[in-house]
């Protein structure tokens, strides 16, 4: 008899589910003037994304201007986020005063007002400054919204539903006939002042590319205004045209004006989109478009990586080829940045404006006071108080200890948003006695931050470089 060992018993391996990091949504939707049609269209596809959210997932609502920019913090409840969202493209109705088609009424009027060429140029001169003002606040927010996803695992995604920004915000008011009444030498080009925001933009999409943000947009419809722009762009003062021959000149002119400006706001949001992976949409046929897009992408997709060497803050090519398929192309970010640890810090200040961040690793504490009026402007005082033991002292050879602390600030106005930012970097240097009795002690600095008449929200971050640790508050002051 041959007798066998007992068989071994096992059991099996427990697997244990990794759960994927929740995914962020963020929406954000533009003051616009869009017809009945077009905005039911968008509620319907844009609020069908939200069906796409799984369990954890989150989602925000924030409009560019106004007392509640954050229409909807980031949430869970799928309801509460519909409901924002809805309310947020029902606002944008046609109504007259809407930033962007408000610049082109008003530039229309005082061109056809206009007693001489000297106030065409003023009025032109006009529109290109207030379309600059709000391109830059625009892209300000859109920063700030990157901000706020950084350090922050999962997939996170920027739907943009905008009235349009552009690239050279004025550039559209300017036809082929200004820039040949300036001459072979362009003398006399004083009055023309445009802004090229293009090293901005693409410098905010390789930010949010580093941040692992894809931006989508749509822009839902053409700006009113500029249609009616027509009759009015080009008119030589005082000068009678034909009725018949009229519209037709009038009429080729509006397209040329019409025709730069979607171009100058195809480059901004080619350049957003394209540089982080995502993809725009123009017009009201597309709308479904692009949230299909969104929809496909977040069900399908890859994730590359890579070492990043050399300096920071300098933009990176990234171009993806499928292995033996020429035929297909692989839609990936075209640029990625290693973002040095002050540009990050001015990153987070920023979005802290509009999603408080809840760090305070230094025990930091921030307040403000009266501002002072200046020549031109108001200083608000800022007080930052930070205990002496939390930072990090280095002895240096004279027998003392030195710490540092990287000082970050950025304001918003009510409704201008990021009218001022800087950082500082101190030094605080103490005996060796004073280091061995810190515990309790506090290092209190002291500074003024200016702002524009009205209220003001003051964001402050602090970093000590060595340990890395950080603090943030948020203070608001009025100025009047």
């Amino acid at each position: 008899m041959v007798s066998t060992p007992d068989a071994e018993t096992t059991e099996p391996p427990l697997l244990v589910e990794e759960k994927s990091p929740p995914r962020r949504f963020v929406f954000f939707v533009d003051d616009m003037e869009v017809q009945t049609m077009t905005r039911r269209k968008l509620v319907k596809n844009a609020t069908a994304l939200l069906d796409e959210l799984r369990e954890g997932d989150l989602a925000a609502v924030v409009r560019p201007t106004g007392l509640h920019r954050v229409a909807q913090s980031y949430t869970t409840d799928l309801a509460a986020a519909r409901q924002a969202l809805t309310e947020a493209i029902e606002s944008c109705k046609v109504r007259g005063d809407a930033p962007g088609a408000a610049e082109i009424r008003a530039m229309r009027n005082a061109l056809e007002n206009a007693a001489n060429e000297g106030d065409r140029k003023i009025a032109k001169a006009a529109y290109a400054q207030q379309a600059l003002a709000r391109s830059r606040q625009r892209l300000a927010q859109i920063r700030a919204l990157i901000g706020s996803l950084a350090g922050v695992e999962g997939r996170k995604v920027l739907v943009l539903v905008v009235y349009g920004i552009s690239s050279v915000p004025g550039r559209d008011a300017y036809v082929q006939e200004d820039y040949m009444a300036m001459g072979p030498d362009r003398s006399g080009t004083d009055w023309l002042r445009l802004v090229d925001l293009n090293p901005e933009i693409d410098d905010l999409a390789r930010t949010a590319s580093a941040n692992g943000v894809t931006i989508y947009a749509v822009e839902p419809q053409i700006p009113y205004g500029m249609m009616e722009l027509r009759t009015a762009a080009s008119r030589p003062s005082g000068t009678t045209y034909d009725r018949r021959s009229h519209a037709s000149v009038n009429q080729s002119i509006g397209q040329e004006n019409l025709r730069e400006l979607l171009h100058y706001r195809g480059q901004t949001l080619t350049s957003l989109t394209e540089k982080t992976g995502g993809k725009w949409f123009r017009g009201e046929a597309t709308t479904d478009d692009l949230f299909r897009q969104v929809a496909s992408d977040l069900r399908v997709y890859y994730s590359l990586a890579y070492r990043a060497t050399g300096e920071p803050d300098q933009p990176r090519r990234i171009e993806v080829r499928i292995r033996n398929r020429p035929d297909l192309q692989a839609r990936t970010r075209t640029e990625v940045v290693d973002k040095s640890r002050q540009r990050e810090m001015d990153d987070l200040v920023m979005a802290s404006l509009l999603f408080p961040r809840d760090v305070n690793e230094l025990r930091m504490s921030v307040t403000a006071g009266t501002p002072v009026r200046g020549t031109n402007i108001f200083t608000a005082p800022l007080d930052i108080v930070i205990p002496l033991d939390v930072l990090t002292f280095l002895q240096t050879a004279d027998d003392q200890y030195t710490a540092t602390l990287e000082i970050h600030f950025t304001t918003a106005g009510r409704d201008n948003d990021y009218t001022n930012s800087g950082r500082h970097r101190q030094s605080v240097t103490i005996s060796a006695k004073q280091h061995a009795a810190r515990a309790g002690t506090t290092y209190r600095f002291k500074t003024g931050v200016e702002v524009p008449r009205g209220v003001t929200r003051i964001a402050v971050g602090v970093m000590d470089p060595a340990s890395r640790l950080t603090a943030f508050g948020t203070v608001e002051v009025t100025a009047e």
